[in-house]
């Protein structure tokens, strides 16, 4: 074990440590418009099945009182 080199490890400088933050916050903003995206898009496909089922239901009752 005297035999083994111990280093300090690798350290970054300051810019690249600014850097590298910044393009993880980049990241994660992007990440986090995408996900709104699609929960967005996921709701509003919600919001038309409903629409569409409330329709569907109308024109039944409005065929149902012609017919009788």
């Amino acid at each position: 074990f005297s035999s083994i080199v111990k280093t300090k490890g690798l350290r970054l400088s300051l810019d690249k440590k600014q850097k590298l933050r910044e393009e993880l916050k980049r990241v994660k903003e992007r990440s986090r418009t995408i996900i709104e995206q699609k929960n967005a898009e996921k709701e509003a496909k919600k919001e038309r099945r409903r629409e569409n089922l409330k329709r569907a239901e109308e024109n039944r009752k409005k065929s149902e009182i012609v017919q009788v």
